[in-house]
């Protein structure tokens, strides 16, 4: 079960506070401190920092001069209250409505999803025949791995942990200093990630795309009745808008519209808060914001798509000028939340002094997961057209004996942004222990009779564009 970290305030603690928390949680300074005056003693056992300057200067004289009250200090600044703060903040991604909170437990996440059950005909006549037939539900499962583990460094050294203690605020420096450089570089790359995925989504045709003009002043209204459209559809159950072809819908509060910053400032924001029959502000709690499907920084996304071996990952490659210019034609996508399947598995600091150096490395590591699911709607709005041109399956004829099975391969030719996914159906077997799965893997029943049975691919796209294998049962009469 995933759960989310209660999100704090967006500032770093003041330096007093800091330091009294760190000198309150750490009795090796305390002591010390209190025995040198620098801090007070209370009766009930906890301790007061003054907050005048000579305070902290005091406090400084003491950590500097003596190596293990350095290391006590920043290793409490750093893993109390730097982590702390870090892990309040990790929801400012400007996509983080998407996220789905702090696995726990375990790498992997099982998605399940049912599907509609079949509707059978009442007859008295076939019941005593079809009683006790097995009627198995149509379960799909996705699964979703752990495929992020980055750490980040930063370094501090005994000429900043001196400078420090000047002030009061110098202490609010230093936490930033380190806080910061780690936690905006994660961030800015799980952006990165996300709107990556976004991208490979719209090409690889896991995404219906829905045609409108391209945006101007005067049509703005026009486009906006588009996403008003498309938004109740998807309040209706379909097969249309998910990779994998199942019956599911999205109700209104749960569909988000990424939306291109050009485009946003092209459209009449309250006219399109109007389409979605939301008041303005309810409207723009619903709007997500990319700066561009069209830009990226392809040396940090290299860099995050590189295992520690140096190799790159083999679905990672930097966009052609014709997949620019596709994904240049989708100025806003309307989601699902189910879309995302984004998790944060593991947070931690680490850090080490370097003696010859006179320096302290940080090591924060981060480690995610990253995935869409074929069970979330999704809906693009471009100003390409989108067409299916065929559908074949590899092979198209194959002999399988019994007790065989056989991967299929779909291959979809198609045009524009469009849902490239099919779905699959079987047709002629004797045996209910005949099947062909939703990947396409096909499997003939010990106990088939009949000699021969098609596995058909029909779009999801348009379900005119099918294309069939067909099996031959080995040993069976007419084979």
């Amino acid at each position: 079960m995933a759960t989310k970290p209660s999100t704090a305030a967006n500032t770093v603690p003041d330096g007093r506070a800091a330091v009294s928390a760190i000198v309150n949680e750490t009795p090796e300074l305390a002591q010390p401190l209190a025995a040198r005056g620098a801090v007070k003693a209370n009766a009930d056992g906890t301790y007061a920092v003054s907050g005048d300057t000579n305070a902290i200067h005091a406090i400084g004289d003491y950590i500097m001069s003596f190596e293990p009250a350095q290391n006590a200090f920043l290793n409490a600044l750093v893993n109390r209250i730097g982590l702390t703060i870090v892990t309040s903040r990790l929801y400012r991604n400007p996509w983080a409505n998407f996220k789905r909170g702090y696995l726990d437990f375990g790498e992997t996440v099982e998605e399940i999803y049912v599907n509609l059950a079949r509707p059978f005909q009442f007859s008295p006549d076939t019941a005593e025949k079809n009683v006790f037939k097995r009627e198995l539900p149509d379960v799909r499962a996705a699964f979703h791995t752990m495929n992020f583990q980055k750490y980040y460094k930063v370094t501090i050294s005994n000429d900043q942990l001196r400078q420090a203690f000047l002030s009061w605020q110098g202490i609010s420096d230093l936490i930033s200093r380190i806080v910061e450089t780690l936690y905006t570089s994660m961030e800015t790359d799980e952006y990165y990630i996300m709107k990556y995925m976004l991208a490979k989504s719209l090409l690889n045709g896991y995404v219906q795309s829905v045609n409108i003009p391209a945006a101007t002043a005067e049509n703005a209204k026009e486009i906006a009745a588009n996403f008003r459209a498309v938004s109740n559809l998807l309040e209706f159950q379909s097969t249309k808008y998910t990779m994998s072809g199942v019956t599911t819908h999205t109700p209104k509060d749960e569909q988000f519209l990424i939306i291109d910053a050009r485009f946003e400032a092209v459209m009449d924001m309250n006219a399109l808060a109007s389409a979605f029959n939301l008041d303005y502000a309810e409207f723009m709690g619903k709007i997500v914001r990319v700066d561009s499907l069209v830009e990226y920084d392809w040396n940090r996304l290299t860099e995050l798509f590189t295992d520690a071996s140096g190799k790159v990952d083999k679905n990672f490659h930097k966009f052609t000028e014709g997949e620019l210019t596709t994904l240049g034609s989708v100025p806003a996508t309307l989601v699902s939340r189910n879309f995302w399947m984004i998790w944060d598995n593991f947070q931690n600091m680490t850090q080490q002094y370097n003696g010859e150096g006179l320096y302290w490395n940080y090591w924060y590591h981060v480690w995610k997961t990253f995935s869409v699911s074929p069970f979330g709607q999704a809906v693009a709005f471009s100003s390409q057209a989108a067409s299916i041109t065929s559908v074949t399956v590899d092979p198209a004829s194959a002999t399988l004996s019994k007790g065989a099975s056989l991967q299929l391969a779909p291959k979809v030719v198609a045009a524009g942004v469009i849902n490239k996914s099919v779905t699959w159906s079987i047709a002629g077997a004797a045996s209910s222990g005949t099947y062909v799965s939703d990947a396409g893997l096909v499997h003939i029943a010990k106990d088939e009779t009949s000699a021969t049975v098609t596995v058909s691919a029909a779009s999801i796209a348009d379900p005119t564009k099918t294309a069939n294998c067909v099996i031959t049962v080995s040993g069976n009469a007419g084979s």
